[in-house]
Formats: C-alpha cells, structure tokens, sequence
C-alpha cells in the first residue's frame, strides 16, 4: 500500500488551494513528489485508513478484517490485528488521543 496524499474529504483530509494536504483544523502539509514509504502488509484489498501524526500511527484495514498499525516515521508495521476466522471488512477507522 503506498500513502497517497490526495485523501478525500471523507477519509479526514483535502488538497488545500496552492498543493498541500490539509488535515482536520490543522495548516496544510506540502505534497512531496515520491512517496516516503511504501507501507506493506496486508493481503487483500485496504478499505480504510487513518493517520495520527500525535500517536506516530497510520492505521489500515482490509477486506478481510486485518487491521495495521504502522509507525508514521518509519514506515514499518508495529502491530497486526485480526479475529481468528474472521473475515469482516473493515468499513472505517478513527484513531484520537485520550488527555494527550
């Protein structure tokens, strides 16, 4: 899965006027022109994805119910998350912190 930039206003993020990404009430991002990662790791299609720049996470899910938890600055899975037997796609994901 490669991170692109031009998430749509649904997914918690836009194009801001003159090319950046901008966030939920945050200043806009500049767009880079190669991708920093190239996150890996799920088996089927990814159907959802948040990103949290506090907690250093992209999170992912599939449509197979997998769930991902890559660090932000790394690029590389930290945690992999599934019910055993299960294969529920995974519509939505929010991530927030709590008193951070």
């Amino acid at each position: 899965m490669v991170l692109d930039t031009r998430l749509e206003a649904s997914q918690g993020g836009w194009l801001a006027p003159g090319g950046g990404l901008r966030l939920r009430g945050r200043a806009p991002l500049p767009l880079r022109e190669q991708p920093r990662f190239q996150l890996a790791g799920h088996r089927d299609t990814v159907t959802a994805v948040a990103v949290s720049r506090e907690l250093d996470l992209v999170v992912s899910g599939d449509a197979q119910g997998c769930v991902l938890l890559h660090s932000l600055a790394k690029g590389v899975v930290v945690v992999s998350l599934s019910l055993p037997g299960s294969t529920c796609p995974v519509y939505e994901i929010q991530v927030w912190c709590v008193g951070g």
